[in-house]
């Protein structure tokens, strides 16, 4: 128990200060009932002191200020830690979840009702009330005194003296009066301990649960009851006192003179699977586990550290594959900036190629208008200058025959004959001159350049997709003893660009032990376009399949590819290849010999279109492409005749040509292979 100091208080003022700085430092210890008794006798004391007293310090302003805002209380609230503050704005400003920290003990108090719920100290605000009016009566009465002080008698200062110490003892008395009935009303909640404190030094309790039957400090209160199933219907009061803290104290001081170094986490030796909360067997806690699940407290250690332990394998094992899935991520990163650095690099050599072949195209175009320019000018220039010269010998005559026309007549008639055949042969050189003939504009109307179909192609200029699956025509599908001709259909989009053909073929064989074998077949860079078709080609492609088994059964599958990408599969197609002696169909052969050659095109010459007859219907295609391994074949019909041109070659060029002839039986036979090339182009 504190106790009061046997000097009795002079002042109000000094003993406010100190039973503050008493529940500051050493906590609520002045609020027992005996340190009441001695707060009244040391009033009396303090009352015979200030009869006798001559001055007297009633300035009460700073025991009435908040310890916040540090003004006179404004609807003063008492905290469980029994420290006021003003409510507005200073606690509600503290205030944080139905816990307040205590701005002078520093304290975490517990609210379970919120703000609203902490009572209002109407004794204090009473209190300042009477002293707001004792200060504004002072003021014009130390006013008036100083006005008549000449006046004034001794005994007139005295009588005002003694009713001031009159006034303040009836403060005194009604203070010490409140502040023992603030002491009375948390005099029960500071003397009762948390019964949950780990430790051995409990800390005070600020509620007791009803359901729980157990008082709780206010970080056990949020260790043991969080905002969750079951805990949210527990009941809270003030701390009370409960059998089970006596007996535990008792124990807990038994247990500390047998063993010192024991503590009152020794006696916990069962844990509530339901409430998730450890408790002693021993003490009444464990009548609120009565129906729950309880397993010893070694169990439950065990049981939750093996299972921590396991969950944390597993959290070890998820963290390995979340580094491996972030590793491929990095990796797909670099992938794809990799990738469109290339793409970006492509489509640039693309545009710049392009770009070239535009700029080539436009200096071909200004270096023929400029030499056509130049031959007009060195043309137009020298008429120019020759009729400049005859006019102007015809105009010095003319000046000449005017001035002999005016001499004598003797002088004019010896020269009259000479000058008249110089007038004449001017006159005939003048109507020559005249006679020249009108410019040639027409030709130069032709030198035009249209691009408006260039710029169509260029609006449809988009990424590259993959090719469509490849469409086999098997009615223009033949064979021969070692050769197989696969006719392509055209494809459906004209836009469409296929860079090569991907062969699966396999014999009947090669079928039952699972071997295939594979070739790749090229599209000439000019004829990967669809679009790209001479003027007499049919839009068909040919692929031939040669040095193949005789009388064998093939499978043949095919596929495109470009640079985006490849295409599905074909429909699988059967070809059966011809015995010896089978087929009928006459050889064709194409005589070179007789074969032109031009500058963007080629006629062939064959004679086996014609020596056929007509009920045996052959048919006769010509193929062409460059000469190249495994290079598609364009294919043209030669319609019976024994000369064909085909149009729309490069110049300068070689090609290979070669005729093939089928029936309808689907038996073909190919000719000798011819290499002709093309005339180089002119130039200006």
């Amino acid at each position: 128990m504190a106790r009061l100091p046997d000097k009795p208080f002079t002042s109000w003022r000094a003993l406010v200060y100190y039973m503050k700085t008493e529940n500051t430092e050493k906590g609520p210890r002045l609020q027992t009932s005996g340190n009441i008794r001695h707060l009244q006798k040391h009033r009396k004391l303090a009352k015979s002191s200030l009869n006798t007293s001559v001055t007297m310090d009633v300035e009460v302003d700073n025991d009435l200020q908040c310890p916040i805002c540090l003004e006179l209380y404004t609807y003063p609230i008492i905290l469980p830690c029994s420290h006021v503050l003003c409510r507005s704005p200073c606690a509600e400003q503290l205030f944080d979840f139905n816990f307040i920290r205590c701005p002078v003990c520093r304290d975490n108090c517990y609210v379970s009702g919120g703000i609203s719920s902490l009572p209002r100290v109407i004794a204090l605000e009473n209190i300042i009330e009477r002293y707001k009016t004792e200060q504004k009566k002072e003021k014009p009465s130390t006013t008036k005194s100083n006005s008549k002080q000449t006046t004034n008698s001794p005994q007139a200062n005295q009588s005002d003296t003694n009713e001031n110490l009159a006034k303040s003892l009836s403060l005194l008395n009604s203070s010490v009066t409140t502040l023992s009935s603030l002491t009375e009303s948390f005099k029960t909640g500071s003397e009762i301990k948390c019964q949950n404190c780990k430790s051995a030094t409990r800390k005070r309790a600020k509620k007791y649960c009803l359901t729980c039957e157990s008082n709780f400090c206010a970080t056990c209160l949020r260790q043991n009851h969080p905002n969750k199933d079951p805990f949210t219907d527990h009941e809270f009061t003030e701390p009370k006192e409960h059998s089970s803290n006596k007996v535990s104290s008792k124990s807990t001081s038994s247990n500390a003179s047998a063993t010192p170094g024991s503590t009152y986490r020794d006696i916990i030796d069962c844990y509530c699977t339901l409430c998730a909360q450890p408790f002693c067997s021993g003490s009444d806690d464990r009548l609120v586990h009565n129906s729950h699940s309880v397993l010893p407290i070694e169990n439950a250690y065990k049981e939750f550290k093996n299972a921590i332990e396991e969950n944390a394998d597993k959290l070890s094992s998820s963290q390995a594959k979340v580094v491996t899935s972030l590793k491929d991520l990095k990796d797909g990163l670099k992938d794809v900036q990799h990738v469109l650095s290339r793409r970006r690099d492509e489509i640039n050599v693309q545009c710049d190629m392009l770009l070239a072949e535009i700029e080539n195209k436009r200096s071909y175009f200004l270096a023929d208008l400029e030499y056509e320019e130049r031959i007009n000018s060195n043309s137009i220039e020298d008429s120019i200058k020759r009729l400049e010269k005859v006019l102007g010998a015809s105009q010095g005559l003319q000046g000449y025959v005017k001035d002999v026309l005016s001499s004598e007549k003797a002088p004019f008639l010896e020269i009259a004959s000479t000058l008249n055949e110089r007038v004449q042969k001017a006159t005939r050189d003048c109507e020559s001159a005249s006679t020249v003939l009108p410019l040639d504009t027409d030709n130069l109307n032709y030198k035009v350049v249209d691009c408006r179909r260039e710029k169509v192609l260029l609006n449809e200029l988009h990424y590259l997709s993959p090719p469509s699956t490849p469409i086999v025509d098997v009615t223009r599908c033949s064979r021969s003893e070692s050769t197989v001709v696969l006719a392509l259909c055209p494809p459906t989009n004209v836009h469409e660009v296929v860079d090569q053909y991907e062969v699966h073929f396999c014999s009947e064989e090669q079928k039952n032990v699972e071997l295939e074998e594979t070739v790749l077949v090229k599209n000439s860079v000019e004829d990967s376009s669809s679009t790209k078709i001479s003027a007499n080609a049919s839009g068909v492609l040919v692929l031939l399949l040669e040095n193949l088994c005789r009388s064998a059964t093939y499978y043949f599958c095919l596929s495109a590819s470009n640079l985006a990408g490849k295409s599905g599969s074909s429909e699988v197609v059967q070809c059966t290849t011809l015995a010896d002696g089978e087929n009928v169909i006459p050889a064709p052969s194409i005589t070179e010999r007789l074969c032109k050659r031009f500058t963007s095109s080629i006629q062939i010459f064959s004679s086996s279109p014609v020596d056929v007859a007509a009920e045996q219907k052959i048919s006769h295609f010509l193929l062409y492409r460059q000469p190249s391994q495994n290079r598609v074949w364009k294919c043209v019909s030669m319609y019976g005749r024994e000369e064909h041109r085909v149009f729309g070659l490069a110049p300068s060029t070689e090609y290979e040509f070669v005729i093939l002839a089928y029936n309808q039986r689907g038996e073909c036979q190919l000719s000798n292979k011819v290499l002709l090339q093309t005339e180089s182009s002119s130039s200006f």
